[in-house]
């Protein structure tokens, strides 16, 4: 493992003892001291900064004699260190004074808890990854060895549900709005949990009070290689803003929820491949740190003094059309400031529909198809056309591409879509036929009833 020291670009590596331990999750606690998980030897380690030195904890096995599968790892309150099993289906604490590790069983089986965050109570939650889920535990409640004070959930959002297949379950199954939740982050008011969506191209944000869950898209992958962008790393900075590493999309995500304005930054990095982001963090003076898992290096993102990125908005910004119907929507284009200054040509595209943010159903198109951008705003007119669009509420991202920087500047719309008139009028045409055909098979049944009872005796 290592250290980066970035006012002196300096590189520390220290040895861990274990060979192929597989380092995953890592932290700070308040002496300073990091803390990391060890896949393949099941162990917490802890680094001593003051002079390198690294202990290890063997961490006992789960249910059924599996290895923890140390994955996250969370300090709390100056006296613990909890950590998720993704194997064993478990999270523990390891206490400091004592030295002794505790483990509590998740009541979902194999449902892979990847991340632990403390909200504002000294609660617990996290993400549970196989089987598209939230976790949240209350402590006062829980009991080593079991389930107690533990509760797992999928949250929901009706216009975006699949299914997960589980025999192991009662029901055999999971109808959850979530496709392999990876990272979770909470706003700054601690209302809002943010969580990551490492199967889909898409990120969330989940009310705690309301329990309600709103889908945020990125844009398409740059290359063809990748369907999906794969949302991993979430972060939250003080301002509110949201900050999403895209595995697949060779890109950082900054959300302004407040005004549903994104801006998408390329990473420059190895040639025709991706870099492949998976964590990050935000840092001091507006700067955002992140991982390069096929690049071999940490990237950071630092704001420039005086610019500002290229923004959309979109006018309206929220709409209602039925699921045949259409609608038209300006967008906005206004250029940044503190740039090169030279034109640039920006592509329009449209995601928010599937999973992966495919329209399905639904038809975008723009006027004008392409914008060059100098120095003053542009606009141009979004057409929708729906065909059949399953109603519900939709968040569509709407995005333009720069061809010469390859940032994307978007827009989020909210599309409310509800069951078109010819839609009604075909299924209550089939409901009225269904009954007319019933109303006839009484009567032909009671005619019959009639005609034996009114039959002269001795007839045959």
């Amino acid at each position: 493992m290592g250290s980066f020291n970035p006012s002196t670009g300096v590189f520390s590596e220290f040895n861990i003892p274990t060979p192929n331990a597989l380092p995953e999750g890592i932290a700070v606690d308040g002496d300073g001291n990091v803390w990391f998980a060890e896949l393949n030897p099941n162990a917490l380690g802890e680094l001593f900064p003051s002079n390198g030195s690294i202990r290890e904890l063997s961490i006992p096995p789960g249910p059924f004699g599996l290895g923890c599968g140390p994955i996250g790892v969370t300090p709390h309150g100056g006296g613990s260190i909890w950590f998720t099993c993704e194997f064993s289906n478990q999270i523990g604490e390891f206490v400091l004074a004592n030295s002794s590790i505790t483990e509590f069983d998740l009541p979902v089986i194999f449902s892979a808890p990847l991340q632990i965050l403390f909200d504002s109570s000294g609660n617990l939650w996290f993400p549970a990854a196989d089987m598209g889920m939230l976790g949240y535990a209350t402590l006062t409640q829980m009991l080593p060895g079991t389930s107690e004070g533990i509760d797992e959930f999928p949250p929901l959002n009706s216009t975006y549900v699949n299914t997960i297949e589980n025999s192991l379950l009662p029901s055999g199954k999971v109808e959850t709005s979530l496709a392999i939740p990876s990272q979770i982050a909470f706003a700054p008011d601690g209302r809002s949990l943010w969580i990551s969506e490492h199967g889909a191209g898409s990120f969330d944000r989940y009310d705690i009070v309301t329990k309600t869950l709103t889908k945020y898209f990125t844009s398409p992958p740059s290359s063809s290689l990748y369907s999906q962008s794969l949302p991993n790393g979430i972060a939250v900075d003080q301002l509110g803003n949201v900050w999403v590493a895209e595995h697949y999309g060779n890109r950082i995500a900054e959300l302004d929820p407040s005004t549903g304005s994104m801006v998408e930054y390329p990473i420059p990095c190895c040639g025709t491949q991706i870099a492949a982001a998976l964590y990050l963090t935000t840092g001091a003076n507006g700067t955002v740190w992140f991982t390069e898992n096929s690049g071999n290096a940490i990237g950071e993102l630092r704001p420039i003094e005086g610019s500002t990125p290229t923004s959309a908005s979109a006018s309206p910004n929220r709409i209602s059309m039925d699921s045949n119907g259409g609608a038209t929507v300006t967008v906005e284009v206004t250029p940044g400031k503190g740039g090169t200054g030279e034109s640039q040509t920006l592509s329009p595209e449209v995601e928010g529909v599937k999973r992966n943010g495919n329209l399905m159903n639904l038809t975008a198109s723009f006027q004008p198809g392409n914008v060059t951008l100098e120095s003053s705003p542009v606009t141009l007119t979004l057409n929708l056309k729906a065909a059949g669009l399953r109603p519900g509420v939709y968040y569509l991202t709407v995005g333009l591409r720069s061809s010469s920087t390859g940032v994307i500047s978007s827009a989020v719309l909210e599309v409310t879509v509800s069951q078109g008139f010819e839609t009604l009028w075909v299924a209550t045409a089939v409901t009225v036929v269904a009954a007319v055909a019933v109303l006839l098979l009484l009567l032909r049944r009671e005619s019959g009833r009639r005609r034996r009872r009114e039959r002269p005796t001795g007839s045959p």
